[in-house]
C-alpha cells in the first residue's frame, strides 16, 4: 500500500501460487470432469437422435448446422433457434452455438457420438 500526494491509499494486490492453491484448482477441474456426464448428448444433440422429429427434418437441421461460417447461405444460429422453438423445442441460443462449434458434449467427449 502507498499513498499518493493528495492522500489517496492505493493497493495493490498480488496474487501468489502456492500448491495447496494449485492443488485445489485440480481437485476443482476433476470433479467438473466427473460431473460432466461424457456419453450423454447436449440438448440440439438430444433432439437430433431422438424420435420427434422425421429423418428428411433430422438430416436438412444437421446440413444446416454444419454450413460453413463463411457461406453466404449460412442460416444465423438466432434463426435456428427460433424455428426449434416454433416446432415446440425448448433449446437456446448458446446451446445451438455450442452445437453448431462443436464444443458440446457430443462432440468433446465422445467424437463419434453424433457419427452414429
Amino acid at each position: 500500500m502507498c499513498t499518493t500526494p493528495k492522500n489517496q491509499v492505493i493497493v495493490f494486490l498480488v496474487h501468489t501460487s502456492n500448491k495447496e492453491t494449485e492443488l485445489s484448482l485440480v481437485k476443482r477441474l476433476d470433479e467438473a470432469a466427473s460431473k460432466s456426464r461424457p456419453g450423454l448428448a447436449c440438448r440440439l444433440g438430444s433432439i437430433l437422435r431422438g424420435n420427434d422429429m422425421s429423418a428428411e427434418e433430422k438430416t436438412y437441421l444437421q446440413k444446416v448446422l454444419e454450413t460453413p461460417a463463411d457461406d453466404p447461405a449460412r442460416i444465423p444460429t438466432t434463426a435456428i433457434t427460433q424455428a426449434l422453438h416454433q416446432e415446440g423445442y425448448q433449446i437456446g441460443v448458446a446451446a445451438v452455438n455450442r452445437h453448431r462449434r462443436r464444443e458440446c458434449r457430443c462432440y468433446g467427449m465422445s467424437p463419434k457420438f453424433m457419427e452414429d
